[in-house]
């Protein structure tokens, strides 16, 4: 089978230590003017992603004339130093972007792309980068909060509008007491305001970026944490947004809460520079094979209707 992109292994620094990465290009390589960059996530994976899919989407991306970039932070796979946690890859996502631009010198966007804890850093940290004015995020990690409950409860109530629900539940295969239980329970609780209402007076500004100094220490198990830094970064953020949420993810679910709940999160995600979509019948880590290509190809179709590839 004749390969239909060129891979370009790349070595380069990030504060002293040396990362490691693979550049895929497209055969036809001339004049890019957009590529992604894919962050690994949870665990945490390193850069050919769960079960390769980071590696798929990059040849997938190069038959449609797009480069991706697929790196290792700091002490993940065979980058050197050690890893400070997904809120902090700020100095990381710098130098990729820097090799990035050097590698294709007629790069004007780039968009980063991620799940999970990789979704978190995104939106954390894309506000810092004048080139980045794409990012692609998936099942966002919150950290701790107060949404599991309810979120939960929102997992169920999609369960049983399945058709596979009722199928095990009629052959026995559930036990439908606890379910009735915290339906009891979701019924006495009131709806509470969650942590983070609004964007907080540390909510980073234009003038910041590049400044890592200023980028929080690592201090994700605090409770509501994860949440505020996303907030602010999204809020401070100025580019296109596609979210993915599963159908089948609790934590998808945790963020579907959130969204209903807090009205800071409700106004950005009403932003025309928003799109979300919902996959069906995709868990967590989108390990389906359906559900993968669903994803690829519903990136694609926002990449060219945002303007960063042609039609």
């Amino acid at each position: 089978m004749v390969s239909q992109c060129r891979k370009v292994p790349l070595v380069f620094e990030c504060e002293g230590e040396q990362l490691v990465g693979i550049l895929t290009l497209p055969l036809d390589n001339e004049n890019i003017e957009s590529a992604v960059i894919s962050l690994p996530a949870g665990g945490p994976q390193y850069r050919v992603g769960l079960a390769r899919q980071l590696v798929k989407q990059a040849e997938y991306f190069a038959t449609q004339g797009i480069a991706t970039l697929r790196f290792d932070y700091r002490g993940i796979g065979d980058s050197d130093g050690e890893f400070g946690g997904f809120d902090s890859v700020a100095p990381d996502l710098e130098a990729a972007i820097t090799t990035l631009s050097e590698q294709i010198p007629t790069l004007k966007n780039v968009i980063l792309w991620g799940g999970c804890n990789a979704a978190s850093a995104i939106m954390m940290h894309a506000w810092r980068f004048p080139l980045v004015n794409g990012i692609v995020v998936s099942n966002p990690y919150l950290g701790k909060h107060n949404l599991a409950e309810k979120a939960k409860w929102l997992h169920f109530y999609n369960r049983i509008m399945q058709k596979s629900f009722w199928q095990k539940l009629f052959k026995g295969q559930y036990d439908f007491k606890p379910y009735l239980k915290k339906l009891a329970v979701f019924k006495q609780q009131t709806v509470e305001k969650q942590p983070v209402a609004k964007a907080t007076n540390t909510a980073p500004s234009g003038n910041d970026k590049g400044n890592f100094a200023a980028a929080p220490s690592s201090s994700n198990n605090q409770p509501g944490y994860v949440i505020e830094q996303m907030l602010n970064g999204l809020t401070a953020y100025q580019g296109q947004c596609l979210l993915f949420l599963s159908e089948n993810s609790i934590q998808s679910n945790e963020f579907r809460v959130l969204l209903k709940t807090t009205r800071s999160w409700k106004r950005l995600f009403k932003q025309s520079s928003v799109s979300m979509q919902t996959l069906a019948s995709a868990d967590q880590n989108i390990s389906s094979l359906k559900s993968q290509e669903a994803v690829r190809g519903l990136t694609l179709s926002w990449l060219k209707m945002s303007g960063y590839v042609d039609s």
